[in-house]
């Protein structure tokens, strides 16, 4: 989360919002799933040895990192 904004908030709480929002989000979403790779997503992957590594959120969604899988 980036920002947080409601309209009608006056100023003071609207900072309070930017500057502590980001933080509390952290924190609340540390254990949620956002999404969930199935089998078939990861079956050409697979078929060539690779297997997911880092996995990022970004403005236009996941990108997801395929490393060589350990054996």
């Amino acid at each position: 989360m980036n920002s947080l904004r409601f309209a009608g908030l006056p100023p003071g709480p609207s900072e309070l919002l930017d500057a502590y929002g980001p933080a509390l989000a952290e924190q609340a979403l540390q254990e949620v799933i956002l999404h969930r790779l199935r089998p078939q997503d990861l079956m050409l992957a697979d078929g060539m040895g690779l297997e997911p590594g880092a996995i990022t959120v970004t403005a236009k969604g996941l990108v997801i990192g395929f490393v060589t899988k350990q054996r």
